[in-house]
């Protein structure tokens, strides 16, 4: 099964290639096709950017979570540990979250 990401990348593909066929094809408009193909593979581009950041941020929630464990050890207020649980247990639903929205 392919993920989002995957599809949408197949899809410009598809796009960029009828471009060309286009631009074999019919020749008139110039550069006109040679720029849509250009701002799809830009569409590409930031794609694959945007996943980077997103697989950043995640790791860095994951970084986070872990430093509030070790923090959650060393708390000896029961209020402030119950309030760093529920932060940890929030952060980790939104991680699952993230991942779901990535695939």
């Amino acid at each position: 099964m392919q993920s989002t990401k995957e599809h949408i990348l197949i899809l410009l593909q598809r796009i960029k290639q009828a471009l060309w066929e286009m631009d074999k094809a019919y020749g008139l408009a110039g550069d006109y096709f040679n720029s849509m193909q250009y701002e799809i593979d830009t569409i590409a581009i930031n794609m694959a950017n945007l996943i980077k950041f997103s697989k950043m941020h995640i790791e860095s929630l994951k970084k986070l979570i872990d430093l509030l464990k070790i923090h959650i050890e060393q708390e000896e207020n029961q209020v402030i540990r119950e309030d760093l649980n529920n932060l940890i247990n929030t952060l980790e639903k939104e991680i699952v979250n993230k991942i779901k929205k990535l695939n």
